[in-house]
């Protein structure tokens, strides 16, 4: 953190030492203008922390107190509808490759190793290191869309900083590389276009979901009308889910609130995937998996749980936990409940059930393998002759 002055008199906690004075005290060392010039600034540097976590002390740094002053002025553009979402980026400093030159066969004479070593380490060039600070309207899957955005343009994150604010924005930080140059000018430009992009596709979607996904959802088409499913038209949903989700993970992208609710039906009883609220709304637990519900760190194979809570509604036609409330139903998920089996179910859907919504996470299986298995299921279980389009109009209700 650097070294650390004393709070200005008058400023201290009486309950103990907050970093937010030190970094006070920084800036007036440091002859900060507007620190110095603003009357209101003491009152509007407190009100800054005041909105972020207590996280947010223990991330800054003493020894760059500016750094606070661009925060909140970037959090306070945010506030303008017509600037949001607001970006910064800086060049932070170059960083030397570390390359590691290993000896691959034992018959490479030490003289001529250590040549070949010295010859890759004379070509290893610094990478640039930039810092990109997004700032918007909080919202589910933002950390997730904005990771997807600077990868797709072709930068890898070193580090993110994520903060919420107490009235509804964010603050996000990432350190990345990939961008060849120290000058910021064309990556700017690069990710206002990217924006652009993704403000344009979102547009597009949302008004593609709500003209050709006439279907309904799935919770709807499970739950309110009665379907049940035979055998064959199940698989075919479960891959149309499965295969959903492998494009997306493929993508590095999580989607964590996969559930009935989130698969939107077309006119042939295709899913499309919407997305979803990741709070802990009504029902949400009931499909969420147990790191997810622990606030631990989590992989995809958070969304692979989730998965095997749809499947079980495929064979059952239920809703899962009904009996619980979704707060029970989480409490119970944590200590390592989950939805009964159903005595008509596939042996091999049983199965997989079981293995999806495991306690490890390491122990699900990948879209990619669970896709192999229904396959498999579907050949052997498929009627000859039978189309995809045949079995879905083949729906029996109660």
């Amino acid at each position: 953190m650097g070294e650390s002055s004393s709070p200005p008199k008058g400023l201290g906690s009486p309950g103990g030492h907050d970093m937010k004075y030190d970094i006070y005290a920084r800036l007036l060392e440091n002859r900060n203008e507007e620190a110095l010039s603003n009357p209101d600034f003491r009152e509007q540097f407190m009100a800054h922390f005041s909105r972020l976590p207590p996280s947010y002390q223990l991330d800054v740094n003493v020894d760059r107190a500016e750094d606070v002053l661009l925060h909140q002025k970037i959090l306070n553009e945010a506030k303008d509808p017509e600037k949001c979402p607001v970006f910064h980026v800086r060049f932070m400093k170059l960083d030397d490759v570390n390359v590691d030159v290993r000896k691959n066969h034992k018959d490479i004479e030490d003289g001529h190793y250590l040549t070949e070593a010295l010859s890759v380490r004379q070509d290893v060039a610094c990478v640039p290191i930039h810092e990109i600070i997004f700032s918007t309207v909080d919202k589910p899957k933002l950390l997730s869309q904005l990771s997807a955005l600077l990868s797709d343009i072709g930068l890898n994150i070193r580090e993110a900083h994520v903060f919420s604010t107490t009235d509804g924005y964010s603050l996000d930080v990432f350190v990345v590389d990939g961008w060849p140059v120290k000058d910021t000018d064309d990556l700017h430009k690069e990710l206002e276009a990217a924006i652009s992009r993704t403000e344009s596709s979102i547009t597009s979607l949302v008004a593609f979901l709500a003209e050709y996904m006439p279907g309904g959802n799935l919770y709807d088409f499970l739950h309110k009308h009665h379907n049940i499913l035979e055998l064959s038209m199940l698989l075919e949903f479960a891959l149309d889910v499965c295969e959903g989700m492998n494009y997306l993970h493929q993508n590095n992208i999580i989607h964590r609130d996969l559930k009935a609710a989130n698969l939107l039906m077309d006119d042939n009883r295709r899913f499309q995937s919407q997305g979803g609220d990741m709070t802990a709304e009504t029902g949400t637990y009931r499909w969420m998996a147990p790191e997810v519900i622990n606030h631990q760190q989590y992989d995809q194979k958070a969304d692979v749980f989730s998965f095997a809570i749809v499947l079980w509604e495929l064979v059952t036609s239920k809703i899962p936990y009904d009996k619980l409330t979704p707060l029970q139903a989480a409490l119970g998920v944590r200590q390592g409940l989950r939805p009964e089996l159903p005595d008509n179910g596939h042996p091999v859907l049983l199965d997989l059930m079981q293995r999806c919504w495991e306690a490890l996470p390491a122990k699900r299986p990948s879209f990619s393998e669970i896709i192999v298995e229904l396959e498999e299921l579907l050949k052997q279980v498929k009627p000859p002759g039978e189309t995809s389009e045949e079995r879905k109009e083949n729906v029996t209700c109660d």
